[in-house]
């Protein structure tokens, strides 16, 4: 068997392992999808599993069909390369414009798609954009198609990990290991030696690959500990800033400084993962300086004077830090206003459970810094208790924000807590906001200020201080937006 014929035939093992997928709950595909759609303008977005004969769609938007034959299919081609594959006139590129989905009325003009390749490097699909007119991606662009890309792989793993996992304990589910092994294929070593050998071999692998599992989240765990302080000197760790909007002019107020790691060999890392792994190591104070100290003398080159600054602190700072002198520190060093800032604390008890922590944030919010309650929704969520600190603001959490025009629950939820927050007295923020249903609902709910995807995503420095000052929505925000008001913070 020749090295390609080799390397298919473990690609399509690869996509078979990913067919239990098919008439699962796709949900969380569907949500990238739209998102996809919404961000890039483009009418149709399409998550492919391609095999040998046909592709289906792990997620779709604007096409209805569950699946396609291959000969159709724009996916193959993008899959044969790495990087994202444009095409920016379909009627004018000699692969393509002769394919019955082109030369259809109302045909297919542009495609772009950013293959999907599993840890071990095997292709299993793409996740692509098609429109009816000719268009052409910006660099900026393509890096965001990548990232989504990204994001559809961490969703497969995420699906693959629950199948074989005991959702209330945790274990390796040794029940789905079993359907598995229950009917296996004629002419398999598993059908050749029995159920009764099945069963035991079952066993055997549920137990390695709990073993394996955990000795690899453990090494990758110490793996990144280890390597984090010579990431954070060499600059493998940077900073970008997601716009806040006011919600009644469209003007850029502040931005959210966000921490992310672009690790040498292990790719580009979420905090997510990172984070509370430092925080458990009992070192997350050295980042919350490194954090204050270089979001400040970013700020200070920003031209605007207005924009304001968000920061993230963690429980453990209130141990180890004295944040309002962190920050007196800081302000001086880089000359910047203390109105100009806010830190954002997550709610829950443990706020209210130490008395220190209520006195470092009375003394932060004394020299006129924002104190913001962060993720409001997602746990303690008690109005009763936040008379006891001294916030400004509040930021309703993205669950209850993303998804809001299609969920009645959340609407009532969302629409209660901003009355009663500006009843209060509180700024209120609503976070994770993807389309423009849902940020002209949280407006009429008397949201002031608007984050999320919709707006604009994360900014490297240069092209957040380009856009500071501006005012990036090309629209009122009670008005329908018109093709293309959205995105010049996210594509220029």
């Amino acid at each position: 068997m020749s090295g390609s014929s080799r390397s298919e035939q473990e690609r399509l093992v690869a996509v078979q392992g990913l067919a239990w997928l098919e008439a699962a709950n796709r949900e969380n595909f569907e949500r990238i999808c739209r998102l996809a759609a919404t961000l890039f303008q483009v009418p149709t977005v399409l998550i492919t599993v391609v095999e040998t004969h046909r592709q289906w769609f792990l997620g779709q938007v604007g096409f209805d069909a569950p699946e396609a034959p291959i000969e159709t299919s724009f996916g193959a081609h993008a899959l044969a390369q790495r990087e994202v594959m444009q095409v920016h006139d379909a009627r004018l590129d000699p692969r393509f414009s002769s394919h019955p989905l082109v030369v259809a009325p109302e045909g297919v003009r542009f495609y772009a798609g950013a293959p999907l390749y599993d840890r071990y490097g095997h292709g299993l699909g793409s996740l692509c954009l098609i429109d009816k007119r000719p268009r052409r991606l910006e660099p900026e662009q393509i890096v965001a198609l990548q990232d989504f890309a990204e994001m559809v792989m961490v969703q497969v793993d995420q699906c693959q990990l629950l199948k074989y996992r005991d959702p209330l304990r945790h274990l390796t589910n040794l029940q789905q290991s079993r359907v598995d092994t229950s009917s296996p294929p004629n002419g398999s070593l598993l059908a050749m030696i029995g159920a009764e050998a099945a069963e035991q071999l079952a066993r055997l692998c549920v137990a390695a690959c709990a073993d394996n599992a955990q000795d690899t989240v453990k090494r990758r765990a110490q793996r990144l500990l280890d390597d984090f302080p010579h990431a954070l000197a060499n600059g493998e760790v940077h900073l970008e800033y997601q716009p806040r909007f006011n919600l009644l002019n469209g003007h850029m107020v502040s931005a959210e400084a966000l921490i992310g790691w672009r690790h040498p060999t292990l790719g580009k890392l979420s905090p997510s993962e990172f984070i509370p792994l430092i925080e458990g190591s009992g070192n997350i104070s050295m980042v919350t300086r490194w954090l204050i100290d270089r979001a400040l003398g970013d700020l200070a080159s920003c031209v605007d004077r207005d924009v304001r600054l968000a920061l993230n602190l963690s429980p453990l700072d209130f141990q180890n830090l004295d944040i309002a002198q962190a920050l007196q520190d800081a302000c001086k060093r880089h000359d910047i206003e203390f109105m100009r800032l806010e830190v954002e604390i997550t709610e829950g008890a443990w706020v209210k459970a130490d008395p220190q922590i209520i006195r470092q944030l009375t003394t932060v919010r004394a020299l006129g810094v924002d104190v913001a309650i962060d993720d409001f929704g997602t746990g303690y969520s008690n109005f009763a208790y936040l008379h006891e600190i001294p916030a400004n603001v509040l930021k309703l959490d993205q669950s209850l924000v993303t998804d809001l025009e299609h969920s009645p629950r959340k609407r009532i939820i969302a629409q209660t807590v901003f009355e009663l927050a500006r009843k209060l007295g509180y700024r209120t923020v609503a976070e994770g906001i993807e389309t423009f249903r849902c940020l002209r609902l949280v407006r009429e709910y008397g949201c002031d200020e608007g984050q999320g995807y919709f707006m604009s995503r994360p900014l490297a420095l240069e092209r957040f201080k380009r856009h500071c000052g501006e005012v990036p929505l090309a629209f009122h925000p009670s008005d329908v937006p018109p093709q293309g008001a959205f995105g010049q913070l996210s594509s220029n």
